[in-house]
């Protein structure tokens, strides 16, 4: 594999007297490609769809993301697909016909730009430090309502199915399919894993908080220790921006959330 990249780290000095106010910035790009790939694959083309295990190819990056194009709802509410050059709904043969090639490449799954800012405040005993972090230069596939799990009772509905395509004329305002008659996966891959649902997860969070306070010394040091130091740290405080406007989390690549951390410490250095 072959990757360049460059990693900058900058701190500044605000403020140095009684109250002291530094700030590190971090700024790194990076970008790879794989180059040479020996391990026998036989991928089938749906095999690339989705955003985990994803087959490698060469002369692309290993998180390259691929959806199927997207063509619109039909007048019932039904992905259109392309096959033969002509907008239907036969997705048997769309997908027994469907080849590496028709895949649309849409970025990849991993942020190729990260940045971070970390202010430290010191005031006597006391220290604070903040940190926000920001990523992109990468696209996330979201979820969206499936109706096989949703009539096969295998996954809670989603809000999506609000916006489904309810009447003639919704396809000019949605693209979210109309509620089947009965499940076909084919009709619901056509829509999970198109360019419809690809997202640019930029976005800026905050990242963490650490606050601390140092007990003087001229406290501890009667109880023979050198230093006692509380403190108190939370993490994965929230998006504070993002390119998109739904309501996701673009920073997760998980089914769930993380969830918030807040810690809280006593060192003692004997």
């Amino acid at each position: 594999m072959q990757t360049t990249g460059i990693d900058v780290e900058l701190t500044t000095v605000n403020l140095d007297r009684e109250f002291r106010w530094h700030t590190t910035f971090l700024f790194s790009h990076v970008a790879n490609k794989v180059t040479n790939y020996h391990t026998p694959q036989n991928p089938s083309t749906t095999d690339f769809l989705g955003q985990f295990g994803i087959p490698i190819v060469e002369g692309t990056s290993p998180d390259q993301l691929y959806a199927l194009p997207w063509h619109g709802l039909d007048d019932t509410g039904s992905p259109l697909v392309n096959v033969n050059g002509v907008l239907g709904t036969d997705y048997d043969t769309y997908f027994n016909t469907l080849g590496y090639a028709d895949l649309q490449k849409v970025g990849t799954s991993t942020p190729t730009y990260f940045g971070a800012v970390r202010n430290t405040l010191s005031w006597r005993s006391f220290t604070a430090s903040i940190n926000i972090l920001w990523k992109s230069g990468y696209n996330v596939m979201r979820e969206s309502v499936i109706y096989s799990g949703l009539l096969g009772a295998t996954q809670v509905t989603h809000l999506d199915y609000l916006h489904r395509w309810q009447k003639p004329g919704d396809e000019r305002v949605t693209n979210v399919p109309s509620l089947p008659e009965s499940i076909n996966t084919r009709r619901d891959d056509a829509y999970r894993f198109s360019e419809a649902l690809i997202e640019r997860g930029d976005h800026i969070r905050l990242h963490d908080i650490n606050i601390s306070y140092e007990l003087p010394q001229r406290y501890v040091g009667r109880i023979g220790i050198s230093q006692i130091r509380v403190f108190a740290y939370a993490k994965n405080l929230g998006v504070l921006w993002k390119y998109t406007d739904l309501d996701i989390d673009p920073g997760i690549r998980a089914l769930y959330p993380q969830p918030l951390q807040i810690s809280l410490g006593l060192q003692i250095q004997l």
